[in-house]
């Protein structure tokens, strides 16, 4: 039987299931751009 040298159980980046960050963050990322762009270009909005 193969031994593994580093036992890891966990992944450090539970990435296939994340039900709810996604929009979250998703929307946090646009309010940002929305911010940055109007403090940019004032004329867009």
């Amino acid at each position: 039987m193969l031994y593994t040298p580093r036992p890891t159980p966990q992944t450090p980046h539970p990435t296939p299931h994340t039900p709810h960050p996604k929009p979250h963050t998703l929307g946090v990322a646009l309010f940002l751009w929305e911010l940055l762009s109007c403090a940019i270009n004032p004329h867009w909005f």
